[in-house]
């Protein structure tokens, strides 16, 4: 089943005698969590077929391909994900391959930005998830994909819809035409993978023009280029416009900047009956020495400064409060143990009344016998001196806590002085305030009258250079606008659409008409209209949506006809798209999946009559791979023609008896 520890990029077993003209996919790599690694080997410009049981994985494939090629989402099943650590494949073309692997997110992580890229002539596929390393992310991945597929740094011209930002061509854009997976292969409402979501369809509408060849990257360029140059021209007419209206009113205007500069301040005396080369004389001077006044008042970072001080010194006023007061505290509690030790200093001092020959079975004042043991005068002499040493210790430490408060309160006194001078100030700075925003509004006032001074001198004064260089740069610009004009022709461009969309008509027609369909359509056109992506059939009538010619059969036809079509002119037009299709259950209108029991792999043969329809798009794909446009198909199926030696052939691996796409002693991580 394709278990290798490395891939010959050297395999003679599919030879080719042209060179490829697309790229195609050479395996299918799958990486366990325990070192093993699964590969499945397609055939390039071949049909390939993988049938099997349900639940074996099949599906699985086209969303691993749509993961591996940067999908924002990972829709992986579950069994695959949780077995895989890594997923990838390699792309070929003659003798340049393509290795693109990405980890698979970890728990309900939705993606891994985690890649491993590697491209060349002789490369070999890392042989466990060990060998694999992230090489970059993936969007840097992707974009050098799209340098070896040629799609260019392009932003899209939408079509129809000029307040929408244009949208940039990407790998992303040209996934749709590559995967028909088991959900779309026969969906009536869309044709293309993912679009039907409005989001993406919309993206693909946007981009389609690019993918079929209506514009190209020369195109692009030039239609950039007009929009500059239009914007160029437009700035360019303004600005003449002004300079002209500047010399027809220089006496008007001089006058009235002189008096402006006067207003300001800038000038002291204006000139009686002043001429205009006077005036202008006057205003060269403005512009070349303004003499602006320095601000003597304080800036904002002085006021700054000023408060953060004020904070810094109150916060050491607070500390130094909090200390002393704890002080106090400490003297009102010795104060407190004072007054407890000395009154019980005095109800002990009774003991200097009892003899020292007194026992503990006597009384100790008047000797006679008790029945009860006393404590002994020594043990209340003993409690009166340790009494007596407590109260001399506290008195000891209360100096030392009175010096401590005082030094408190001498650092706080200094504190509360330099606040009180620190706040004098930002009251002095801030009462400036007002005198401050006068001064800087005149600051202002005077830097816009000698703006416009400066660009009136400029308009009425321009070097000789500068006059030439205007003189010639509107027809100059004019010149270049009308030849792109003519070169970007919005109708060439839409009747560049409508060729694409009228070789896509006839090259489905052609298609549709070897496969399965109503009688009543028989005979009539496909069609596909470019600026939603929908498809239909012309009757006689009418055009019929693709919903309203009904039939399962139907819309498959429809579905192969135009992928199969799209993949012709991508091929005549050398378009930077893979040449690869996966079809997932051609098979699906006519052994339609029981919900009730798991679907076994059918073994059929030309005698039973639903397979003569079936074998219809086999022989459509087969022969539009020897059309020799270097075309790839890979059908994901149920079916299996035990009878066609073509299919047989073309089968790479039957998942039966067991076999699956994950084997089973994959283990799954906890």
């Amino acid at each position: 089943m394709g278990c290798r520890s490395g891939l010959d990029t050297h395999d003679s077993t599919f030879p080719r005698a042209n060179a490829m003209k697309r790229w195609n996919l050479k395996s299918l790599l799958f990486y366990s969590h325990d070192g093993q690694r699964r590969d499945i080997d397609l055939k390039p410009e071949s049909v390939n077929i993988i049938t099997g049981n349900s639940h074996t994985g099949k599906s699985a494939i086209a969303e691993v391909i749509d993961y591996s090629m940067g999908s924002s989402e990972c829709h992986i099943p579950g069994r695959v994900r949780d077995a895989c650590s890594w997923v990838g494949m390699i792309w070929v073309k003659d003798q340049t391959q393509c290795i693109i692997c990405r980890k698979m997110p970890p728990g309900p992580k939705a993606v891994s930005n985690d890649v491993y890229l590697d491209v060349g002539a002789n490369i070999i596929a890392p042989k466990s998830a060990t060998d694999l390393r992230r090489t970059m992310d993936c969007e840097t991945a992707l974009r050098r994909i799209e340098q070896l597929l040629g799609i260019g740094q392009v932003q899209t011209e939408l079509f129809g819809a000029p307040s929408r930002t244009p949208v940039r061509v990407s790998l992303r854009s040209v996934i749709p035409y590559l995967l028909q997976d088991d959900q779309h292969i026969i969906n009536k409402n869309a044709l293309l993978r993912t679009s039907a979501s409005d989001r993406r369809e919309q993206y693909i509408i946007d981009t389609l023009p690019y993918v079929v060849g209506a514009i190209d990257e020369t195109t692009v360029a030039r239609e950039a280029e007009l929009r500059r140059l239009k914007a160029a021209l437009t700035s360019e007419e303004r600005r003449q416009a002004a300079r002209q209206s500047v010399v027809a009113e220089e006496s008007t205007l001089t006058e009235a900047l002189i008096q402006e500069a006067a207003q300001v301040g800038l000038l002291k005396d204006i000139p009686a009956n002043i001429t205009a080369q006077a005036a202008r004389d006057i205003l060269r001077a403005l512009d070349a020495d303004p003499q602006e006044e320095s601000s003597p008042f304080a800036t904002d970072e002085q006021l700054e400064l000023l408060y953060a001080d004020d904070r810094r010194l109150s916060g050491e006023g607070s500390t130094l409060r909090n200390q002393i007061s704890a002080a106090k505290r400490a003297i009102q509690a010795s104060e407190s143990f004072t007054a407890t030790g000395r009154s019980e200093e005095r109800r002990l001092s009774v003991v200097k009344l009892i003899p020292d020959e007194a026992t503990e079975d006597a009384c100790p004042l008047c000797t006679q016998p008790v029945r009860d043991r006393v404590d002994s005068v020594e043990k209340v002499r003993m409690a009166v001196r340790r009494v007596q040493g407590e109260l001399r210790e506290v008195l000891r430490e209360r100096p030392k806590i009175d010096a401590t408060i005082a030094e408190l309160e001498n650092r706080l006194t200094d504190v509360t002085t330099k606040v009180a001078a620190v706040r004098e100030k930002i009251k002095t700075l801030v009462g400036e305030t007002e005198a401050r925003r006068a001064a800087q509004t005149l600051s202002e006032r005077r830097s816009r009258v000698l703006g416009r001074i400066s660009m009136y001198l400029q308009a009425a004064e321009p070097t000789p250079v500068l006059e030439a260089q205007a003189q010639s740069k509107i027809p100059d610009l004019q010149s270049r606008i009308e030849e792109l004009e003519s070169e970007l022709d919005p109708e060439a461009k839409l009747n560049g659409l409508d060729l694409a969309k009228a070789r896509l008509n006839a090259m489905a027609s052609e298609i549709g008409a070897l496969l399965p369909l109503d009688s009543r359509y028989r005979l009539s056109p496909f069609d596909i209209n470019l600026r939603n992506l929908s498809v239909g059939i012309v009757t006689s009538k009418r055009r019929e949506d693709m919903r309203d010619v009904g039939s399962d059969e139907n819309y498959l036809t429809l579905h192969v006809a135009f992928l199969l079509a799209f993949h012709r002119l991508f091929a005549e037009r050398d378009r930077p798209v893979p040449g690869f299709i996966l079809f997932d259950q051609l098979s699906r209108p006519y052994y339609p999946p029981d919900p009730l029991r798991p679907t076994q792999e059918e073994v059929v043969t030309s005698r039973q009559p639903e397979v003569s329809s079936l074998r219809k798009y086999f022989d459509v794909l087969f022969n539009e791979v020897g059309r020799g446009e270097s075309l790839q198909v890979l059908v994901l199926e149920h079916a299996y023609f035990s009878d066609d030696p073509r299919f047989v052939s073309a089968t790479r691996e039957r998942w039966i008896n067991g076999v699956a796409l994950i084997p089973e002693d994959w283990p799954e991580p906890p």
